[in-house]
C-alpha cells in the first residue's frame, strides 16, 4: 500500500490546475438532455427484466403515445414499456415503467414517442438484467481528459483513451464510474463535451455513473458571453450528484467541486490565487442531501462506497478564502466529511485529480482509492494511464486492480 501523504497530494493538486492549456473558438452547449430526464446516458437504471424502474419526463405541454427500449444499432423497438402511476410534481412527470419479462440482458436505449409526431432518445440509459449478482466488478475510470494531446502527430494519448474504453466494455462490468475531467478549459469546452460525449456514448457499452471534475466546471467572463462549464454538464449529463443501488450495494457520485461562481472563474487573478480552481468543496445543499440520503442507505442496512473527484483531503469548508475580502466557506470541513464517512462505514473513496494510483486509510473504516487519470498522467511517477476494477462479494468491496498502460503499450 502507498501511503498518499498530504503535503504531496496538495502539490499534486496544484500542477493538476496548471499543466493543461488550449484555445479554440466557442459554441454554445449541445442539448443532450431534453424531455428525458431520468434514466439518462450518466446515470442509467439497471433494472431486473419484469420489474420497473423510475421515468421522470419534462412534457411541456405534449402527452406519450409510446416508450419503448431499443438497442443502439437497431432500427426497430426492442421491448414496449408500460408506463404505470403517473404523478406530476413541478414540471415533470413521473411513471414506474415495466420491462416485460423477456427482455433480454443487455444495455439499451430509452425512447418516447409524443402524439405531435416528435421523439426524445436517451442513449445507453437502461441496463436490462436477468438478476442482481451476488459476485460481480466494476470498474473505475477518471480524468480522461479527451482532446488533450490533439494535433500533435506524437503524442499518442488518444490511443490509450480508445484502449481503455474498449478494454472496460470488453471486461463487462456491473457499471463504471467516471470521476470527472473530461476536458480541458472553457475556450474547449465546445468539442470537449462534444468528443466526450461521443466517446462515451459510442465505446463504452456498459451502465456509466458520472460526477463532475474541476476541468468540466469552470468559468471564463473575458468575453461579454460569459462561458460556464456547468451548463455545458447539464446540457450534456444532467446531475451534479446523486446516488444508486446495485442490490444492496449504495454508491454516492458525490460532487467535489461544488464551488459558487464567483471561486470557479479560471482567469481571474484573486481567485487563482486563492486554489480553489484545483482545491475542493461541498456546499451546504449537497450536504444536506448527502447526510439525507446516507443516513436512508445505512437505515436499510446498504453496504455504502463513494465515488468522487478531488481527494477529501482538500476540501475547504468553514475556511476564510479570498484575498481583498475573505469569506467564510459553507459544506463541512475535511475533518467533519472524515468524521462523516468514518460514521456510516462507508467503505471505500474512489477519487481521481491528482492522475496517480495510491491508496490512504483515512480511517480504520474508510479507504481513499487515487485511481490513474485515463488521459492524462501527472508524471510525478513513471508515466502510466490506467483504470482500477474493483471485485464485490455480498455488497462489499474484497479486492481491487489497477490495470496499468505504460507508454510503449500502445
Amino acid at each position: 500500500m502507498i501511503d498518499l501523504n498530504r503535503s504531496r497530494v496538495w502539490a499534486a493538486a496544484f500542477i493538476a490546475t496548471i499543466v493543461l492549456a488550449s484555445t479554440v473558438a466557442m459554441a454554445a452547449p449541445v442539448q443532450r438532455i431534453k424531455e428525458i430526464q431520468m434514466p439518462l446516458m450518466s446515470f442509467p437504471a439497471i433494472v431486473k427484466a419484469g420489474e420497473s424502474f423510475k421515468l421522470d419526463a419534462a412534457l411541456g405541454g405534449k402527452e406519450v403515445v409510446k416508450a419503448f427500449l431499443i438497442l443502439s444499432n437497431a432500427k426497430d423497438a426492442s421491448s414496449t414499456l408500460d408506463l404505470l402511476t403517473p404523478s406530476d410534481y413541478e414540471g415533470l412527470r413521473t411513471w414506474r415503467a415495466v420491462v416485460p419479462e423477456p427482455t433480454p440482458e443487455s444495455l439499451y436505449d430509452l425512447v418516447l414517442i409524443f402524439e405531435d409526431g416528435t421523439f426524445d432518445r436517451q442513449p445507453n440509459s437502461v441496463k436490462v438484467i436477468k438478476e442482481f449478482k451476488k459476485k460481480f466488478i466494476f470498474a473505475h475510470m477518471t480524468d480522461i481528459h479527451f482532446n488533450l494531446g490533439l494535433g500533435n502527430p506524437a503524442d499518442k494519448r488518444h490511443l490509450i483513451r480508445e484502449r481503455i474504453l474498449n478494454e472496460i466494455t470488453a471486461l463487462n462490468p456491473e457499471f463504471v464510474l467516471f470521476g470527472g475531467d473530461l476536458g480541458l478549459y472553457p475556450e474547449t469546452y465546445d468539442r470537449d463535451y462534444v468528443t466526450g460525449y461521443e466517446n462515451l456514448r459510442d465505446k463504452l457499452k456498459v451502465p456509466l455513473f458520472m460526477t463532475p471534475g474541476n476541468h468540466e466546471m469552470y468559468i471564463d467572463r473575458r468575453s461579454p458571453s460569459v462561458i460556464d462549464g456547468m451548463d455545458y454538464w447539464k446540457a450534456a449529463y444532467g446531475p451534479l450528484y446523486h446516488s444508486f443501488n446495485y442490490g444492496n450495494l449504495h454508491v454516492l457520485s458525490i460532487n467535489t467541486f461544488d464551488w459558487p461562481a464567483r471561486w470557479r472563474d479560471r482567469y481571474d487573478k484573486d481567485v487563482m490565487a486563492t486554489g480553489s480552481v484545483g482545491f475542493a468543496l461541498i456546499d451546504d445543499a449537497q450536504w444536506k442531501w448527502l447526510r439525507e440520503d446516507v443516513a436512508k442507505a445505512s437505515a436499510r442496512g446498504d453496504n455504502i462506497i463513494a465515488f468522487t473527484h478531488i481527494p477529501i483531503e482538500l476540501i475547504q469548508g468553514g475556511n476564510r478564502f479570498g484575498i481583498e475580502k475573505p469569506e467564510k466557506l459553507g459544506g463541512p470541513s475535511s475533518s467533519l466529511f472524515i468524521k462523516f464517512l468514518d460514521k456510516y462505514k462507508i467503505s471505500h473513496v474512489f477519487v481521481g485529480h491528482i492522475h496517480m494510483d495510491s491508496l490512504r486509510q483515512l480511517t480504520d473504516n474508510v479507504l481513499e482509492a487515487v485511481t490513474l487519470g485515463a488521459g492524462h498522467n501527472s508524471k510525478l511517477e513513471e508515466e502510466l494511464w490506467g483504470y482500477r476494477v474493483v471485485y464485490v462479494e455480498d455488497g462489499k468491496i474484497v479486492d481491487m486492480k489497477t490495470i496499468s498502460i505504460g507508454k510503449d503499450g500502445i
